[in-house]
């Protein structure tokens, strides 16, 4: 039962880490066209693009991802690819506009992907991480009831060895709950938005694998953050050096924004050259 439950655990955490990344995912999709209304650039389509490729491959992995799916993630999951659908199918008519601020069929488009579909996804989203969540809680409840049944067993048939049995037990308890627990508070920790958790990963089985796997998230996650930090500091000259699709869309949109800057500050150069040119004839006029 040790190895069973290691390896659902193993399977959990890799489809709970799999929600994660789909929930980052959805958020890009909604984003993406509003800044293409907001700047016209076509470099979002080609973000769009590749986000969604990615996003409808995590999609069907989690879809046919049947030995941890219930009925209610399920459902969600339905729910959300077809949702996306309907933002994809929008969100291409709208990058084919090529004036986009100056056409009124964009307000339409946008306000769709905005106030139409992107609620419900939100909700839906929501309800499929509640799902994952409810049922760590429960691999952790069944990691507890082995350790009740072996006290159980051990306890029943050898009673004359209870200091062996309790130390026995003492030591499951720390190689199999203990871990689970550590990960599980860990995560929602990171959830919460508290990037600094890490998991302490001494053991070399599953459990260890996981630990490892979390850490190396954990530490992708505070380099975006750190990035979305110096984005909001106005620092545009730094991207991110990981791995992955929402690492380079991350990227490009950094390098969008700050050609975008690049271009308003060129405007207001040429605007004040403008002005001080203007004001210099006016002068001129007024003394002559």
């Amino acid at each position: 039962r040790y190895s069973e439950s290691n390896k659902k655990f193993g399977l959990l955490s890799e489809h709970q880490q799999l929600v994660g990344k789909l929930r980052v995912e959805l958020a890009g999709i909604v984003l993406l066209p509003n800044y293409f209304l907001i700047t016209g650039k076509g470099e979002y389509l080609r973000n769009f693009n590749e986000l969604s490729q990615s996003l409808e491959t995590n999609l069907d992995h989690l879809i046919k991802n049947n030995m941890v799916l219930v009925q209610g993630e399920r459902d969600s999951l339905t729910q959300i690819k077809e949702l996306f659908t309907q933002i994809k199918n929008s969100a291409a008519e709208l990058f084919s506009l090529s004036n986009p601020m100056e056409n009124p069929k964009s307000i339409g488009l946008i306000k769709k992907i905005n106030f139409q579909l992107a609620p419900p996804l939100a909700e839906y989203s929501n309800k499929l991480d509640e799902a994952v969540n409810q049922k760590v809680k429960v691999l952790q409840k069944e990691g507890e009831d082995t350790i009740a049944s072996i006290w159980k067993l051990l306890f029943g048939g050898f009673g004359l060895f209870y200091p062996a049995i309790l130390l026995l037990t003492l030591y499951l308890s720390h190689i199999i709950v203990r871990p689970i627990n550590s990960v599980i508070t860990a995560s929602k920790r990171v959830a919460e938005g508290d990037l600094g958790q890490t998991i302490s990963t001494k053991s070399v089985d599953e459990i260890g694998d996981l630990g490892t796997s979390f850490n190396e998230m954990v530490v992708n996650l505070r380099l975006l953050a750190q990035q979305a930090k110096e984005i909001a500091q106005g620092v545009l000259t730094k991207e991110v050096d990981i791995k992955g699709e929402l690492a380079e869309s991350f990227n490009g949109m950094v390098r969008n924004i700050r050609q975008l800057v690049e271009g308003v500050q060129r405007t207001i150069l040429m605007i004040r050259s403008a002005t001080s040119q203007i004001l210099s004839a006016i002068e001129e006029q007024a003394s002559g």
